[in-house]
């Protein structure tokens, strides 16, 4: 793999990645573009707020490893639910004050509209 470690990033840094190396390109390819096109419809946050917002969940929420966080980075859960819905697949169930501690934390990163 040339050498590069693999690492977990949100959609909103594949986004920039997108758009610097579409910068550096004549002509993108097509999976670029659609790679591209994905990100600017669903990275709801900047990069530096996303990466701080994992670092935030995974300090302050004892059961949320990286790979959830990254998760919760990109979909932005604003209900209960959501958050169930990303743990489904977990051996273990979050406990009420668990979702809620999840739901605040989200919250202050939410976009202002």
């Amino acid at each position: 793999m040339n050498g590069r470690k693999l690492r977990l990033v949100t959609t909103a840094e594949v986004k920039e990645i997108l758009e610097r190396e579409m910068k550096e390109r004549e002509e993108p390819t097509n999976e670029q573009k659609y790679a591209k096109e994905h990100a600017d419809r669903f990275a709801k946050i900047k990069r530096g707020n996303a990466e701080k917002l994992v670092d935030e969940l995974i300090e302050n929420v004892p059961r949320v490893r990286e790979h959830l966080a990254y998760k919760l980075v990109d979909f932005l859960p604003e209900h209960t639910d959501d958050v169930r819905v990303i743990f489904s697949r977990e051996r273990y169930t979050l406990n009420d004050k668990e979702i809620e501690q999840i739901l605040g934390i989200v919250s202050e990163y939410l976009p202002k509209e």
